[in-house]
């Protein structure tokens, strides 16, 4: 979350032209800094890794401007010197910042020149869509290496690189990609395979009972048998007692009900046999697992076709919850690499709220790609244990509770259908293969030409490939056929080297000018395609560019893209790049919020995305990030936050109560969670992110010398007071003081985003107990605004609100043309926020006046 806030600074003194003159320097800002900064700042004391002394003064790259833009905007802020310090007059106060602004102003003139967008090449998301849209198939790019990211984004070129063994994962996702697209033959066959859970799980029991009996049988005997020694009978006695008692538990899971129809997920106590049985569980298609469970349906024979599936299930609620119990079922794919270690990849969670007589059906798709998948499964989330553990996991407690007054989940049945074909033969063999059939031997070579041509047009988003480029993929094709190749095969290895070729993977916009130049229609139409899809331009982008009329209809395609369902990636990647919500993911949630799962977390994650796309559908101001009286959530969400009840899994728009806390990312509980550390809530990660996304500057990470803050369990202490503990040594105070006064105002909410009115503390046992009232006073940075609680923290920044829509700003900038968005870009973000400012900071305007203007459309 942090940025580097200063870099050393000697040559500020000694290198190059300051712009305002070098007296003025000499006699105004050198002085200055000796007298009110050097002493903290310099080289006997460097608080939080800076050093004024050695911050250069010659201003020739956008990242030596920002460090003293940054300077100038903390003494503009009045955020330093230190309120413990002298302070300067309001007139040497005035004179220094007027020569920073002065020589920043100037020095931003003389650096602005034609910004280019260095070529990049497609992330991972883009490319996975581009092989999507060209051949219909979907590719694992979990081996790529990770995108690079440049102030937050995967759509910088400067962090993107490329490699020899890079290219070679190319080449290989290319050729699995059209050996599953370009296939004929027969249709395979679509078929469903079922499984009834209850017949394995109550034969398994009623095995168990069997068993139980006959050790206890056999334990009889060495009780009776009068040759036994003490310690045989004890042993007997003991471990007969533990038959007897997994006997009991087992008969009374037969006993249940629900046990009749469906299988009874329990997640605390191994209902009969010692085994958990928290899930229910069927082998995916084509895999060959040996030893099936009893009565478990094998889906298919090995072999089973590449492509899509849905894995469906009925699941219901033994009864009806109490109030504040959540359970909830996760859906997962096993990978097994050997016969010990087995991964699972989450297909996705779902909150059960209805009962096992009206149940659910859930459908949940997957790709089987044929390599690892090896088993689907639905389990209990393990943050339901909390549920139960005063119900059912007290010493003892040998019988299986009753299910009809303790809720558990219970699912009916499990079921795999696929492969799903739409269209046979494959619409990539059709478009690829345009006439069809094979050709006669004096027509291939003309006629593999052709289609290597076309395809690498298509692939190349309307570009024709070069003569000597197709030379090469011909001869390819022609090595590979004179080797006994088939017609087919060998042109897959020409397409494949089109689909790892630096035409197909960047997007190229060539210029060999040091002038800026129009973006011709067909490079417009990708940008646009891939700043608002992250997919390639479609039929229509592609048919205006190639006639030269898309720059002439601009706008009105922003709009038909934004309306369009594949706009879910830009919305979906933008906000959760710029909120950094990857974080959300990381954080390890004690079980003591039993009110949270990993349901909530998701809809949690999609909540701030899913507000995006509100005020880009209805072009609301970007201030509703700061502070609003709606929020988008959905059923889950809303029971969470306390809302009146609203059924589904659908987002809506929820107009929140005059006293609700929520309203803008400040009250949203993926903001809150991640900013935690999963055990209690953390005012530096709050302030930095207040600091940072609401008020649009950056600070600097700590020095590698700083403590950690310590939580002493049983203290007593507050969060406050062992901040204050904490901060208080020198190397910490400089930027604590701006950062936890803007995130105690916040401390209302707990580790998890709920409202609390007192902390959570424990006694020395551990024991929970009655903490201190929250205290949620703070201060903005500049130290005159102090506010008591989050709505008056959101009252001042909505005062502050430029800032924020000047940060935003910045960063969608970045996002959308792909580049670093600089110092020397200072006066154009001024000039496009003035414009924005105008249309209400409205988010669809926002994108309106970026594809319009100069910079998204030149090179």
């Amino acid at each position: 979350m942090y940025r580097k806030f200063f870099i050393t600074v000697s040559s500020i003194f000694s290198i190059g032209v300051v712009p305002i003159g070098a007296s003025e320097f000499y006699s105004v800002i050198q002085p200055f800094f000796e007298e009110h900064c050097i002493k903290c700042h310099g080289p006997d004391k460097a608080k939080s890794g800076v050093r004024l002394d050695e911050l250069p003064a010659h201003i020739e790259d956008d990242y030596t401007a920002e460090d003293w833009q940054e300077i100038l905007d903390v003494l503009n802020g009045a955020e330093m010197p230190p309120e413990d310090e002298p302070q300067p007059s309001t007139e040497e106060l005035a004179e220094v910042i007027a020569a920073m602004t002065d020589s920043l102003f100037e020095a931003r003139k003389r650096m602005v020149d034609p910004k280019s967008v260095t070529i990049r090449r497609l992330n991972k998301r883009e490319y996975a869509n581009t092989i999507r849209d060209l051949l219909g198939v979907h590719v694992d790019t979990t081996g790529l290496p990770v995108d690079g990211t440049l102030d937050g984004f995967d759509t910088v070129g400067d962090a993107h690189f490329m490699s020899v063994p890079q290219f070679e994962k190319y080449l290989d996702l290319a050729k699995a990609a059209l050996d599953r697209a370009l296939v004929n033959g027969p249709r395979p066959e679509t078929f469903t395979v079922r499984k009834e859970v209850e017949l394995a799980r109550n034969e398994k029991a009623e095995e168990s009972v069997s068993r139980m009996k006959d050790l206890a049988a056999q334990y009889d005997q060495i009780i009776s048998n009068p040759e036994s020694n003490t310690d045989e009978i004890k042993h007997a006695e003991t471990r007969k007692t533990k038959m007897l008692d997994s006997m009991l538990r087992a008969k009374g899971y037969l006993d249940q009900v629900a046990s009749e129809t469906g299988a009874i997920l329990d997640i605390t106590q191994a209902p009969f046999g010692g085994q958990a049985h928290d899930k229910v569980s069927i082998d995916r298609p084509g895999s060959d697992r040996g030893r099936p469970e009893e009565g478990t349906p094998k889906i298919a024979t090995l072999g089973a076709p590449i492509g899509r599936y849905i894995a469906r299930f009925r699941a219901g609620l033994t009864c009806s919850p109490s109030d504040g119990e959540r359970l909830v079922v996760e859906v997962t794919r096993s990978d097994t690499f050997n016969m010990q270690v087995s991964y699972r990849h989450s297909l996705g969670v779902f909150e059960i709220t209805q009962t096992w007589d009206d149940p659910h059906l859930i459908e949940v798709p997957f790709e089987n790609l044929g390599e690892l998948d090896d088993r689907i499964a639905v389990r209990v989330d393990k943050y339901n244990e909390s549920q139960y553990q005063s119900k059912v996991r007290g010493r003892g407690n040998f019988q299986f509770p009753d299910s009809a007054k303790t809720p558990y989940v219970w699912i009916d049945w499990l079921e795999v259908e696929g492969p799903l074909i739409e269209e046979w033969p494959p619409p990539a063999w059709k478009a690829t293969f345009f006439d069809g059939d094979t050709p006669s031997e004096s027509e291939e070579l003309s006629y593999a030409r052709e289609v290597i041509a076309e395809f690498a047009g298509r692939a190349f988003r309307g570009r024709d490939a070069k003569p000597e480029f197709l030379d090469r993929l011909l001869g390819i094709y022609t090595d590979y056929r004179t080797t006994g190749s088939s017609f087919t095969e060998s042109i897959k290895e020409s397409l494949a080297v089109v689909l790892a070729s630096p035409s197909f993977v960047y997007l190229v916009e060539p210029n060999n000018t040091d002038q800026r130049r129009a973006l011709s229609d067909q490079e417009l139409a990708s940008r646009l395609s891939y700043f608002l899809w992250s997919h390639p331009p479609d039929a229509e982008l592609l048919k205006l560019a190639q006639e030269d009329r898309l720059s002439n209809s601009l706008l009105g395609q922003v709009d038909r893209l934004l309306n369009d369902p594949k706009a879910d990636h830009f919305t979906h990647a933008f906000i959760s790049q710029w909120l950094e919500l990857d974080w959300l993911d990381m954080i390890v949630i004690n079980k003591s919020f039993t009110e949270f799962n990993e349901a909530v977390r998701q809809s949690m994650r999609d909540e701030p995305v899913e507000m995006f796309r509100e005020l880009i559908r209805q072009n609301s101001s970007v201030t509703d990030f700061i502070d609003c009286d709606y929020t988008m959530a959905d059923g889950l969400l809303s029971r969470y936050y306390g809302f009146p009840a609203q059924e589904g899994v659908r987002f809506r728009k929820v107009n929140l109560p005059a006293d609700s806390p929520r309203g803008g990312l400040l009250g949203m509980g993926s903001v809150l969670t991640m900013t935690g550390t999963g055990d209690r809530t953390s005012p530096v990660e709050r302030g930095v992110f207040v600091y940072e996304h609401m008020l649009g500057k950056h600070i600097s990470p700590p020095p590698p010398n700083v403590p950690q803050l310590v939580v002493e369990d049983g203290s007593g202490l507050t969060v406050r007071q062992l901040l204050e503990a904490h901060t208080s040594q020198a190397q910490c105070a400089s930027c604590h003081r701006r950062m936890d006064p803007l995130g105690f105002g916040l401390e209302h909410f707990d580790a998890v985003g709920q409202w609390r009115d007192f902390e959570a503390a424990s006694n020395e046992r551990g024991r929970p107990v009655k903490g201190n009232a929250i205290d949620a006073r703070g201060a903005m940075p500049d130290r005159k605004r102090t506010f008591s609680g989050h709505e008056q923290l959101k009252t001042y920044l909505m005062e502050d609100h430029d800032q924020m829509a000047y940060g935003f700003l910045k960063s969608m900038l970045t996002y959308a043309l792909g580049r670093r968005v600089g110092f020397s870009d200072g006066q154009f973000v001024e000039e496009m926020q003035a414009e924005w400012k105008q249309q209400n900071y409205g988010m669809r305007s926002l994108i309106h006046l970026i594809v319009n203007s100069e910079e998204f459309r030149s090179k």
